[in-house]
């Protein structure tokens, strides 16, 4: 039923033939896999037949991609890199074909972002006539350590209810939190999920989660490293080749790093850690921001690790520079993080 949904989701824009057959099996039997996973199905299958499922994927993302792109208008400085187009394309089609979609991988690697360019791309009027699909209504669950089994149940079954043209979502955030919960009250999940007439699931987590809590789950990974990507970034923002060069050297680096981390207790360079892709998304946007404005909120502490460990120079000296980007942007000579309260209401 998932494969005959999702052929017709992949068909509503404009894509056809055996692509849509090639690039759903590869979307839901190959795209949940790990790097090293799928090596090892390329190995046991014939490379040529792996490689064609592969490339008829490409082929769809690409056209799926486009059909966005003729449908709205994407938000300026929004820089839609592989890995970016992979997930929203993934998200597109599993949201649409009623397949619960749980995203993994650490922060910054757009699992969020891409889910909001949906929604908000689904509310378009162009979107709705030319694909007949309806709009999406997510509904929120902040999932924590205090999360309860009545809460997430409540929420779901609250969501239920069927509205014309529109297709509601629960979202749970932060979802592997909720599984360090006392009362463990993601084993209602399953349960639920089964059930006729249960609206879709969209769940995103920084760290993987028990399996067998989320078996009705269609589990999608990114992976830390993305040098391609952020080499895309860089290039739009207009970064010197040196200054990007070391950029994607570190982030190249840290994602060595969070992989090795999940095999050995080996110590780590504490700048690797602290330092995340947010930071870098904090730099890349006070750059956007000049001339705008627009004031950018950033961890001074992470900022100067940053700009220590590719540049060489402190944030104030990084300011103060005359060539290549001037001004970059203007901080407050004492910066102090917001308050938790400051983010209550949000």
């Amino acid at each position: 039923r998932s494969l005959a949904e999702a052929e017709r989701v992949l068909r509503s824009c404009g894509v056809d033939g055996v692509v849509v057959h090639e690039a759903v099996l590869y979307l839901l039997y190959v795209l949940p896999l790990t790097a090293s996973e799928q090596q090892e199905m390329k190995e046991e299958l014939s490379g040529d037949d792996f490689s064609a499922m592969q490339g008829e994927w490409k082929k769809a993302e690409a056209a799926v991609i486009a059909r966005f792109k003729e449908l709205c208008q994407f938000d300026e400085g929004v820089v839609l890199h592989a890995s970016l187009q992979e997930l929203l394309v993934a998200a597109f089609i599993c949201i649409y074909s009623g397949i619960h979609l749980l995203i993994v991988g650490p922060p910054g690697t757009s699992k969020s972002f891409a889910f909001t360019l949906l929604c908000k791309m689904s509310r378009t009027p162009a979107f709705q006539e030319t694909t007949s699909l309806p709009s999406l209504s997510p509904c929120f669950f902040q999932c924590s350590r205090l999360a309860t089994e009545e809460q997430i149940v409540r929420t779901l079954e609250a969501s239920s209810k069927e509205v014309t043209g529109i297709l509601p979502l629960v979202v749970f955030d932060e979802l592997a939190t909720a599984s360090a919960a006392p009362e463990n009250p993601l084993r209602c999940l399953n349960k639920y999920l089964d059930a006729p007439g249960t609206c879709v699931c969209v769940a995103m987590s920084n760290f993987e989660v028990d399996r067998s809590l989320m078996s009705r789950f269609h589990i999608v990974t990114r992976p830390a490293a993305f040098s391609e990507d952020l080499r895309a970034l860089l290039d739009e923002k207009g970064l010197s080749e040196e200054r990007a060069e070391n950029l994607v050297e570190f982030f190249r680096e840290r994602g060595q790093a969070l992989e090795h981390l999940r095999t050995s207790t080996a110590h780590v360079s504490d700048v690797l850690m602290r330092v995340g892709n947010r930071d870098l998304y904090a730099f890349l946007s006070s750059l956007a921001a000049v001339g705008k404005e627009k004031v950018a909120v950033l961890d001074k502490h992470n900022y100067n690790l940053l700009l220590q460990h590719c540049f060489g120079c402190g944030l104030q000296q990084f300011v103060n520079q005359k060539s290549e980007m001037h001004p970059i942007l203007e901080l407050p000579q004492t910066h102090k993080a917001p308050h938790p309260d400051h983010y209550a209401g949000e």
